[in-house]
Parts: C-alpha cells; sequence; structure tokens
C-alpha cells in the first residue's frame, strides 16, 4: 500500500532528523551560539515544540493495536 509505504518513509526520516536535533539540544551546543544565531532558531524552536505536541497527540489517538494494561 502507497499510504504505508509514504508514511513509513517519512517516520524514517523524521526520526533520523529527531535525533539529530536531540543530540545537538542534550549536548549543550546550542548554548554555544551567537546571540544573532539564537535569535534564528527561537521561532523554529518553538514551531518544533507545537508539532511535537500535535504529533504526540495524534500518536496516542491512533486505532492501533496496543498492549492492554493490567
Amino acid at each position: 500500500d502507497d499510504d504505508g509505504k509514504d508514511l513509513m518513509k517519512a517516520m524514517r526520516y523524521a526520526l533520523t532528523a529527531l535525533r539529530s536535533i536531540l543530540s545537538t539540544l542534550q549536548a549543550g551546543r546550542v548554548e554555544a551560539l551567537k546571540d544573532s544565531e539564537k535569535i534564528l532558531i527561537t521561532t523554529e524552536i518553538e514551531k518544533l515544540g507545537q508539532y511535537a505536541k500535535q504529533l504526540s497527540k495524534a500518536i496516542a489517538d491512533l486505532p492501533i493495536h496496543k498492549p492492554a494494561t493490567a
């Protein structure tokens, strides 16, 4: 199914990007940026956070198989 393949491909790209972003943020490399660079990335970081919240909700709402809790 093309939709499934497209979704898997998009998720793999997203996972690669998210791992890279998290690695950079957790390594404290943002603090080393110049103030002008921090200003430029602020809007994008805020957008990323908003999309992450939306994605988290969409995943939680998916009608997929989830293990039963005891």
